[in-house]
């Protein structure tokens, strides 16, 4: 293998290395993994340390059953949820301490599921994800450049050169603005979704409705996919048609091209026949991302 094509690998070990350490710098800042699309961290729960998906597209913060047992953390009864993709069981927990960047949650309530099935940076296994009710007291920093990130209380971006653009919440997710084709139609309330993630995260993925598609891409849409995709959610295994569409505009920039990922599904965030959704690949996009939850404010740089 050449030195270029050992750099990606050598550079996610030294991240991996200075997670595990727990090493931070005077401006409060932790590391973070940028991985297949999405911002991962280490964190713990009781004690009992783990890496965890930061996810702003769900409502609701999940431990891993293998972590609830090593940080003996209770767990009650079988409890249906609807997720992104469709309903799920889980159980639920009471957790004592939850630790992330500095910040500890005492009290907290989380939804309990294995997790086996998903792989966490380095081939570890998937601790948890943090959802938008762990975020909504503070704004999450996300530097791209450097791969750290913050929880920060203070007001205003985290550093100077950002750019505000309207965020709102919707069951505390956060929502924000997306511009179709030339911007002759109205903007669409997307949800910013950092936990829904694809390999390939150069391009950014939408995904949307049958019902959206075909607004955008015409009534036999399905009959010109550009690929298909194969992925896994908590709601389990499925198969996706992928489409190539541009000009969008988004967060103040403007993409020549983005692919359109089509869901059906009548439960989750998709049974609304409106839905949009923007991965974490978007966050590749910018040097700084700085979702401010109590002013309902995304900066980007």
């Amino acid at each position: 293998m050449s030195a270029r094509g050992w750099w990606p690998l050598v550079a996610l070990a030294a991240v991996l290395l200075a997670l595990q350490t727990g090493c931070r710098n005077n401006s409060g800042t932790t590391p973070f993994v940028y991985y297949h699309g999405s911002p991962w961290a280490e964190g713990s729960v009781n004690g009992a340390s783990g890496l965890f998906l930061l996810d702003t597209g769900a409502s609701a913060s999940v431990v891993d059953a293998e972590l609830a047992g090593r940080a003996g953390l209770p767990t009650t009864g079988g409890e249906s949820i609807t997720a992104t993709t469709g309903r799920v069981d889980v159980g639920t927990g009471r957790v004592e301490r939850l630790e992330l960047a500095g910040r500890t949650h005492t009290g907290r309530h989380v939804l309990v599921q294995d997790l086996g099935d998903f792989r966490a940076p380095g081939g570890r296994r998937k601790s948890g994800l943090l959802g938008s009710d762990f975020f909504l007291e503070y704004t999450l920093t996300l530097d791209m450049e450097r791969s750290r990130m913050a929880l920060r209380r203070s007001p205003g971006p985290s550093a100077s050169g950002m750019t505000p653009h309207r965020m709102r919440l919707n069951a505390g997710v956060p929502t924000v603005q997306v511009f179709f084709g030339d911007g002759a139609q109205a903007p669409v309330w997307a949800k910013f979704d950092t936990g829904s993630s694809y390999a390939d995260e150069r391009i950014v993925h939408l995904e949307v409705t049958p019902a959206r598609a075909r607004a955008l891409l015409g009534e036999d849409y399905r009959e010109r996919p550009a690929g298909r995709l194969r992925v896994l959610s908590l709601a389990g295994e499925e198969e996706l048609l992928l489409f190539e569409y541009g000009p969008v505009r988004l967060l103040g920039r403007e993409f020549e091209s983005v692919r359109l990922i089509v869901h059906e599904h009548e439960q989750g965030a998709f049974a609304d026949p409106e839905a949009v959704l923007i991965s974490g690949s978007v966050l590749r996009q910018f040097d700084r991302v700085d979702l401010d939850f109590p002013r309902r404010t995304v900066w980007v740089k």
